[in-house]
């Protein structure tokens, strides 16, 4: 789960990045439009700059979404999987005692009285 909040906390910048991508383009197209009959030269710069600023931020959120999800996916089925273990193990332990004490059904549920 720390590897899921570290992962997480580096989404917000990316989110940003396009966000600011997206803010540059959108005023370069207000200002162009506005003040101006032909956009300024500076302005087809500042614009592929925004665009690239904005799917690169895109694109790197999108990695990191998937990312986050799968530190998340994986944390939590490792768990299940020792969880799992760990019953099975109990299961044998009772049955080599004899005593019937296991788990009961997929080793999810508990493990009975101690």
């Amino acid at each position: 789960m720390e590897r899921h909040a570290e992962l997480a906390d580096t989404l917000l910048p990316l989110a940003g990045a396009m966000w600011l991508g997206l803010a540059v383009l959108a005023g370069v197209g207000w200002y162009a439009r506005r003040e101006h009959a032909s956009a300024p030269r500076w302005a087809g710069v500042v614009t592929v700059a925004a665009a690239v600023l904005a799917v690169g931020g895109a694109t790197a959120s999108a990695v990191q979404v998937v990312r986050i999800g799968h530190s998340d996916a994986d944390a939590v089925w490792h768990g299940v999987a020792a969880h799992r273990a760990a019953a099975e193990e109990r299961t044998r332990a009772a049955a080599v005692r004899g005593d019937g004490r296991g788990s009961s059904g997929s080793g999810l549920s508990g493990s009975g009285p101690p």
